[in-house]
């Protein structure tokens, strides 16, 4: 099973992600003391942080096919820049970030199935008699939505 409605998972971005990392300073470039380009050792880029994660949310995904690669390749990089986080190091809440992220007319009831079932693998549904089938932690859960 795929979460990506046409299956498929993309690759790198064919365009370079922006521009230089840049930085303030004086206008044109230097450092103040004579040298017009300081050298980059030492200089970390801060990343824009949004509670507990770090980087740029990402896009919401309106099932757009044409949109699928991009919207990988994003949420691929989210993940990688937060996968110390206890969200990302949680299978049930990495996937429940990445379904939060999929809303649309063309997308809306597959992500509702999607949830539906993560729920149900982590959660008993004591009514229907559903028992719970993986712990939250269980990576199996990302490799089955993924």
């Amino acid at each position: 099973m795929t979460p990506w409605p046409d299956g498929d998972r993309g690759g790198p971005y064919d365009d370079p992600l922006g521009g230089p990392l840049g930085g303030g300073g004086n206008p044109g470039g230097g450092n103040g003391e004579g040298h017009p380009n300081p050298p980059l050792q030492g200089r970390v880029p801060t990343l824009p942080t949004h509670g507990s994660l770090k980087g740029t949310p990402l896009v919401i995904f309106n099932g757009n096919r044409k949109n699928t690669k991009q919207f990988t390749q994003e949420f691929t990089l989210y993940h990688m820049i937060n996968q110390d986080t206890s969200m990302m190091r949680n299978a049930y809440t990495c996937t429940t970030l990445a379904l939060s992220f999929m809303c649309g007319l063309a997308i809306n009831d597959w992500v509702l199935q999607q949830t539906d079932r993560l729920y149900l693998k982590c959660n008993r549904d004591v009514l229907n008699g559903i028992a719970s089938t993986y712990c939250t932690d269980d990576e199996q859960l990302w490799v089955e939505f993924g």
